[in-house]
C-alpha cells in the first residue's frame, strides 16, 4: 500500500528501475530480473521479496506473567489428545482429516456446510447430530414474520476453575437443532470443541462444557440454530486451581 501511494517518493524524484520505487540515495539491490531496486532506509531485499527490517530481526521472547516459582504458560497444562475412535463424533471429525478435499466444513468455522434438510434430519437425526460441522454457527434463519431468535436460557457470563463443568443452555425451535462452538479450547461431551444437540419438547437446547487442560483465561462460545435468527454468546473465564497458583502449597 506504501508502494502504491508513493509514500517512499522523495521531493526531488524517485529513482526509475523500471517501477517507482525509493530514494536517489537509497541503496541498491538487484531483484530477480536482473534490474537494480532501490530501497529505502529499513528495508531489505528477502528472496525477491522488500520487507521491513524490523519483520526480519529477530524478537525478544514473550514474557508471561509469574505464577509461584513457574512461567503461567508451563502451568496452565496442555489441551489433552483425543483417540479418533472415542465416538460417532471424533470419528466424523478423523474422517474429514484423513480427507481434507473431500470434508473441508469440518475442520473449522472457516468453512460453510450445506443448508439444512429438515426432511432429511427428520428421517435420520442422528446423522446430522454426529457430523462435526464448525460453521454452522454461521447458518441462522434471517429475521421476519414468524421467525422466532434464539434466546439464552443459561447465563451469559461463568467463572470456573479448570477442570470444571459449565452447562450452557438456550432456547430455540422445538425439537430443532442447535450448534454449540469454542473459539479457544475446552471440550463439549463428545471431546470436542464443536457439538450438535437437539432441543427438547420446550425448545430447550443445552451442552457441557468443560474447561480442560490448557484451557485458561476468557473464553468466547457461540451457539446458533439453522431455525432461528440470530446466535446466542456466552462467556467462560478460566481460572487455575491452587495447585497451579501455589504449588508448594500442596501437600505431597
Amino acid at each position: 500500500m506504501a508502494y502504491n501511494q508513493d509514500w517512499f517518493a522523495p521531493a526531488n524524484g524517485p529513482v526509475e528501475f523500471g517501477n517507482k520505487f525509493g530514494n536517489k540515495n537509497d541503496s541498491q539491490a538487484v531483484g530477480s530480473t536482473g534490474k537494480s531496486l532501490v530501497l529505502p532506509d529499513g528495508f531489505e531485499l528477502r528472496g525477491g521479496v522488500v520487507r521491513s527490517k524490523a519483520d526480519l530481526d529477530p524478537q525478544e521472547p514473550l514474557e508471561l506473567p509469574e505464577i509461584g516459582e513457574n512461567a503461567i504458560g508451563k502451568r496452565i497444562g496442555r489441551s489433552p489428545e483425543v483417540d479418533p475412535n472415542t465416538n460417532k463424533y471424533t470419528k466424523s471429525l478423523a474422517q474429514a482429516v484423513s480427507q481434507p478435499t473431500q470434508f473441508p466444513e469440518r475442520l473449522g468455522v472457516m468453512f460453510i456446510p450445506k443448508q439444512f434438510d429438515e426432511e432429511a434430519f427428520a428421517k435420520d437425526p442422528q446423522a446430522y447430530l454426529t457430523t462435526v460441522e464448525p460453521g454452522r454457527i454461521w447458518q441462522t434463519k434471517s429475521p421476519g414474520p414468524g421467525v422466532e431468535s434464539l434466546k439464552r436460557e443459561s447465563l451469559l457470563y461463568h467463572e470456573v476453575v479448570q477442570g470444571e463443568t459449565v452447562e450452557l443452555r438456550v432456547r430455540g425451535v422445538k425439537n430443532g437443532v442447535v450448534t454449540f462452538h469454542s473459539f479457544a479450547l475446552g471440550f463439549f461431551e463428545n471431546q470436542l470443541t464443536t457439538m450438535t444437540v437437539q432441543a427438547d419438547e420446550q425448545g430447550l437446547a443445552s451442552v457441557n462444557f468443560t474447561a480442560g487442560g490448557g484451557t485458561y483465561g476468557e473464553l468466547d462460545l457461540l451457539a446458533a440454530s439453522p431455525l432461528n435468527s440470530g446466535q446466542v454468546n456466552f462467556v467462560v473465564n478460566v481460572s487455575l486451581p491452587e495447585v497451579a497458583l501455589n504449588p508448594r502449597a500442596i501437600s505431597p
